[in-house]
């Protein structure tokens, strides 16, 4: 998590990510009130929701981050104390019915059921699924064999369930150093598949090229 969150807020990965969803945000959100509250499930250790709400300057919202995870919720509750962090099951969460007005899911699984719960009748949904040429290089690496993936099941899924308002492909490329490339490493559950060469031989450079490429898809609750 103290990987995770060097690299969103120090290495500007994500940053353009950050952007488009926060312009999203601007563009969709039909209700009109003081504070929506702006619900990022499974937020790890809040740094996305943060730089989404703080940096971006949405509009003045509540920001609320959910994880499974007490040790990124901990953290969360630590480094951000602007926005509300609870630990609990996207699946089955402490939210109450109808009361989120933007719900993030960003490349972390969904719960279709619990989310339509939660969500405000004008509300959406912001989901981020990784397309093909998601950390490529890091998987090419990392892997004797490189299966192309294909994001179109999880998108099929999410179109049955909502009303598809927006979909966004950002694809690009940034240099990353050493030291970024060690905290790439520690943060993702790719390297947990690669063996102790492989990784040792990706972090041997000095600096490498990492590709980002993302599907970002808004839905509009149906009925």
């Amino acid at each position: 998590f103290e990987a995770r969150h060097k690299m969103i807020t120090e290495s500007l990965l994500f940053q353009p990510m950050h952007e488009s969803i926060a312009n999203l945000i601007h563009h969709h959100l039909a209700v009109q009130t003081d504070q929506p509250i702006i619900a990022d499930l499974g937020c790890g250790e809040g740094s996305h929701l943060h730089k989404i709400l703080i940096d971006e300057v949405c509009p003045p919202a509540i920001g609320l981050g959910l994880d499974i995870s007490k040790e990124g919720i901990l953290l969360a509750a630590k480094k951000y104390d602007h926005s509300m962090w609870i630990v609990g099951d996207l699946a089955q969460s402490p939210l109450a019915d109808q009361s989120v007005h933007v719900i993030l899911n960003i490349l972390s699984p969904s719960n279709h059921k619990e989310f339509h719960r939660i969500l405000n009748p004008n509300g959406f949904v912001v989901k981020v699924v990784p397309r093909a040429g998601y950390l490529k290089e890091l998987r090419v690496a990392l892997r004797s064999e490189e299966k192309q993936y294909t994001n179109e099941e999880t998108v099929a899924l999410f179109k049955k369930n909502y009303h598809l308002a927006d979909r966004t492909t950002l694809f690009y490329t940034k240099k990353l150093n050493q030291i970024e490339l060690h905290r790439l490493v520690q943060m993702t559950p790719l390297s947990w598949t690669g063996g102790p060469e492989a990784i040792e031989s990706f972090l041997s450079q000095n600096t490498a090229p990492i590709t980002i490429d993302m599907d970002i898809l808004v839905g509009l609750k149906n009925g």
